[in-house]
């Protein structure tokens, strides 16, 4: 079967620019390229410019991420129970350890902090949002070219 993407990106270059991405047996060409055919049209490669290819690429290993974590549960007889969150801490006989895990968290990323892909797509996401926007030509209110930050 031949698999068509739809987009900049393949999944041969996919796999090389996330490695931990590169067993076809445990990631599947046709699940990269389903996440790739859906998401690299959904960015705007105008607006994201420099880091249209990143933002793509990591929009699939976040969702490629929250799917090996889907599967990791459904073989444990409970698939897509969700909400799982970060593991803080874990015992295993006297031996405990625990991390702080806000560290990196954004309370606004929602579902993006469950993954480093979804945390590192979410800094970029707010650094396109917040590049600087030109407004229309010009009139007696407004100088030409006069840059509006969003």
């Amino acid at each position: 079967m031949t698999l068509t993407v739809n987009g900049p990106i393949t999944i041969d270059q996919f796999r090389r620019d996330f490695p931990v991405f590169a067993d076809s047996s445990k990631y599947e060409d046709e699940q990269i390229a389903l996440y790739l055919n859906v998401f690299g049209p959904s960015i705007n490669a105008q607006r994201w410019g420099q880091f249209y290819t990143l933002g793509i690429e990591l929009l699939v290993a976040h969702n490629m991420a929250l799917d090996a974590l889907a599967a990791r549960q459904g073989a444990g007889g409970v698939p897509g129970i969700g909400n799982t969150g970060i593991v803080a801490s874990k015992s295993v006989g006297s031996a405990s350890i625990s991390y702080d895990t806000s560290l990196g968290i954004d309370p606004r990323a929602g579902d993006y902090n469950l993954t480093i892909y979804g945390r590192r797509l979410y800094r970029i996401i707010r650094m396109v949002g917040m590049a600087p926007t030109q407004v229309g030509g010009q009139n007696e209110d407004m100088a030409a070219g006069t840059v509006i930050v969003t």
